[in-house]
């Protein structure tokens, strides 16, 4: 009985920096340096700066678009006979904060926050007919995913000497994905021979992270702080479509009572933060981030693990007359390298109750040139925005927030996952050993462009 491969191409779209917004999280004065509630998921270390009680709830909202082409069999559609229809994925992918902070004595500070650190995906389903079959090149990867991780986070901060505090958190973080997948299981063009599974599954794991800040000297506030990987880890439920040119029936068979699994390594991140007081009214910010991402996620042993069951925990289709048998192990290459993050800000007050804040942004990718495919990408990009911030009342503030990122367009011409062989037999693709993912059409043209809103409130006690 033959083994049919599923999800080849299960990649994770967005988990790379600049699809996600990146630094946007609490606002854009927020970082490694600042000593706000958000300070809890940039620098636990920097709560130690703050006074009183702060409460802060931050939303930014990105409406991220994607479009892409193909140089798959030379741009025509084997189905069709006509060039690849323009493969569009839409995402609204809200961007949280939620935390309050209390500096309980001169020497130590508490606070909790929630956010959604790493969110993402992609749907592709709106140039498609719903439920398929899918024609279009995303059918070789993905057609529609979600992903979203949940933290929770209490963190503590201790003033070791007078202008330096360190302080560290713990965090649960909730795990969750959903997502349809087609599938061209034997190589070949025609959907005839296509399956479908979609999944949803569900879990948690754990993670901290941990910094010092410097505000010592008048005017100056320098943060760094470190956040330590984890592993996405949920389990669920699939169906699997099969087609019934793979089954003794004469019509397409669904198996809808199959277990999932899927578990995925995150990297951990490095930030540092300055931020300088240039006069009275205008503060001048500088910050960097890297997500080690070729840390975690460089080789095999960083794959996206997926599992397909039975109920019993058995293969798929072995007691169901499928003629092929599913992999209850499957394993999705991304090979992503370290990403960096780089940004400036520039904090104006113009009135006691009005201060304005614009920040520039630098973003490099994640996914080199030949793993890229429809849903393992992001972009190299280049973004700006602007806020303001109005204190209502002395306890009170209210701030509104726009940005737009600029990614740069990707023109491939050279993925691993497209290459098949070298016209011998015997070739296999050395960055994808030992099996090379021959079914994404990746060559192409990659374009996008984000744009977020956000909204904060904040309370001083």
């Amino acid at each position: 009985m033959r083994k049919l491969t599923l999800l080849a191409l299960f990649s994770s779209p967005a988990l790379a920096g600049s699809i996600t917004a990146p630094g946007v999280i609490g606002g854009m004065e927020s970082g490694a340096a600042t000593s706000n509630p958000a300070a809890i998921h940039y620098n636990p270390g920097a709560i130690g700066g703050s006074d009183g009680v702060d409460i802060m709830f931050d939303l930014q909202t990105a409406f991220a678009h994607a479009e892409v082409s193909t140089t798959r069999n030379d741009g025509i559609d084997p189905n069709t006979g006509e060039p690849y229809a323009l493969a569009i994925a839409d995402a609204v992918v809200p961007v949280f904060f939620l935390g309050g902070t209390w500096k309980v004595n001169d020497m130590f500070a508490i606070g909790i926050g929630a956010t959604d650190s790493w969110v993402g995906g992609g749907d592709y389903s709106a140039s498609e007919t719903e439920g398929g079959p899918y024609v279009g090149h995303q059918r070789y990867a993905g057609v529609q995913t979600t992903i979203l991780t949940l933290a929770v986070t209490p963190a503590a901060s201790i003033t070791l000497t007078e202008g330096v505090h360190v302080g560290g958190g713990f965090s649960y973080v909730y795990d969750m994905i959903d997502a349809v997948q087609s599938s061209d299981p034997l190589g070949l063009e025609s959907t005839e021979m296509d399956s479908t599974l979609s999944l949803s599954a569900s879990g948690s794991h754990n993670t901290w992270n941990a910094g010092v800040l410097i505000d010592r000297f008048e005017g100056v506030a320098i943060g760094l702080s470190y956040a330590a990987p984890g592993t996405f880890d949920t389990a669920g439920s699939a169906a699997v479509s099969v087609p019934a040119a793979l089954t003794p029936e004469p019509d397409a068979l669904t198996v809808d009572n199959a277990n999932s699994t899927v578990a995925m390594d995150l990297p951990a991140v490095i930030r540092a933060s300055v931020s300088i007081d240039a006069t009275d009214t205008l503060t001048i910010g500088l910050g960097y981030e890297q997500q080690r991402w070729g840390d975690c996620c460089n080789t095999a042993d960083g794959d996206i693990a997926i599992g397909l069951y039975s109920e019993d925990g058995d293969a798929l289709g072995i007691d169901d007359g499928i003629i092929l048998s599913i992999g209850t192990e499957q394993m999705s290459p991304r090979r992503l390298q370290n990403s960096s993050n780089y940004i400036l800000t520039a904090q104006y007050q113009a009135s006691d109750d009005l201060s304005v804040v614009a920040r520039g942004m630098y973003n490099t990718n994640a996914v080199p040139d030949y793993a890229v495919s429809a849903t393992n990408l992001d972009f190299t990009s280049y973004g700006g925005g602007l806020s303001a911030n109005y204190k209502v009342t002395d306890a009170l503030g209210l701030s509104l927030a726009y940005t737009r990122f600029f990614p740069l367009e990707r023109v491939i011409t050279n993925s691993a996952w497209d290459v098949r062989d070298d016209s011998s037999s015997d070739y296999v693709d050395d960055r994808f050993s030992p099996q090379s993912p021959y079914k994404a059409g990746t060559n192409g043209t990659y374009n996008a462009h984000n744009n977020v809103l956000g909204i904060r409130i904040s309370a001083s006690l």
